[in-house]
């Protein structure tokens, strides 16, 4: 399964076109992520599965910084339902995480500040979230 807006149940696999919003939903969850580049920052956004209410958002990149997407680079959002984790791959490695069983997201940078709101800690990077994400295969 590719592309935006589908309901994931394995990888799925984004050409980034350039600014936008790519949603996706994980089948049945009730949960979603939403891959945003306002061509100013891009950002990712945990949300439920119809993408109308929004628990943590996590900056990713600034335009003109190492690190941003450009049009035809690939973004892959990877799931694990068991887990309720799911994560955003591009550039080689996991960028975010939110495991939303645990109330929980992080990103690279570690900013915003996380809202307690929703967020139960920082989104400073733990590695400890990573574990039960398969890194993708490279197509």
């Amino acid at each position: 399964m590719s592309g935006p807006g589908k309901r994931a149940d394995g990888p799925v696999r984004i050409r980034f076109a350039g600014p936008g919003v790519y949603p996706v939903p994980f089948a049945g969850s009730g949960f979603a992520v939403v891959f945003e580049d306002d061509g100013e920052t891009g950002y990712l956004y945990a949300t439920n599965e119809d993408a109308n209410e929004i628990f943590d958002a996590l900056h990713l990149y600034n335009h003109g910084r190492p690190g941003q997407l450009e049009a035809g680079d690939e973004l892959v959002v990877v799931w694990n339902g068991a887990l309720k984790r799911g994560g955003v791959h591009y550039h080689g490695a996991f960028q975010a995480v939110v495991d939303f069983a645990k109330q929980r997201a992080m990103c690279r940078n570690g900013f915003p500040p996380a809202d307690a709101r929703w967020c139960r800690g920082t989104h400073d990077w733990d590695e400890a979230l990573l574990v039960g994400l398969d890194e993708p295969r490279v197509e």
